[in-house]
Parts: C-alpha cells; sequence; structure tokens
C-alpha cells in the first residue's frame, strides 16, 4: 500500500481526478478525454465525500492523527483514510481517494460541512 500511495502523492489533482474517473466511469471515453474523467471523478468525489466523512473522521487511525495535535505528513494521512475506507471501495478508488483527502488534509476534510 505504502508504495501505491507515495506514486500517487506526488501527482497533481487533476491527474488524480482524471484517474478516479477513469478507474469509475464509463470505459468509452477516449484516451485523450482526460478532462472528461477528471470532471467525473471530481464530481464523484463532491457527491461521495459526505458519505465517507463520518467512517473517516470517526475511524480510530483518523482519531489519533486528529486527536494527537501534531502533525503529520500527507502519507500517513492517506494510510489512515484508506485503512478507513478499504473495506468498501475496490483497491485502485480506496488510494487514489485517500490521496486526495491527504492532500486536502485530513483535519480540513473532516471539518467540511461538520
Amino acid at each position: 500500500m505504502a508504495d501505491e500511495l507515495e506514486r500517487l502523492i506526488d501527482l497533481d489533482d487533476n491527474e488524480l481526478y482524471g484517474m478516479l474517473g477513469k478507474a469509475l466511469g464509463p470505459k468509452d471515453f477516449g484516451p485523450g478525454d482526460v478532462q472528461a474523467y477528471a470532471r467525473l471523478g471530481r464530481a464523484w468525489f463532491q457527491q461521495h465525500a459526505k458519505d465517507l466523512q463520518q467512517m473517516i473522521c470517526q475511524s480510530g487511525g483518523a482519531r489519533v492523527l486528529l486527536d494527537g495535535g501534531e502533525r503529520y505528513d500527507r502519507l500517513v494521512e492517506a494510510a489512515s483514510v484508506a485503512d478507513a475506507v478499504a473495506t468498501i471501495l475496490d483497491r485502485d478508488t480506496v488510494y487514489i481517494f485517500s490521496v486526495l483527502v491527504a492532500k486536502m488534509g485530513l483535519a480540513a476534510f473532516c471539518q467540511v460541512g461538520a
């Protein structure tokens, strides 16, 4: 898991949303439809983030990070998110979603709409 998260953490958000859209969306987009996949991925993230927020933010790993008062790097946050959603999302989606949350910041993600 760590290798995959490390590989993804350095990608820009638009690339990550594109990968998310490609993993979740219709396969009839052409290979050049990067922006279409990115829009699809961003829409999916916005639509599902609220549903996943409570599960993630109340998980044991996230509580340790959020309540500890220390700053953690994005990789640690991504791993915590991945552990929390691993049972409900497929592997590729878990990693991409987790990195997007970590790049936003776990504390910021848990505050959105709280």
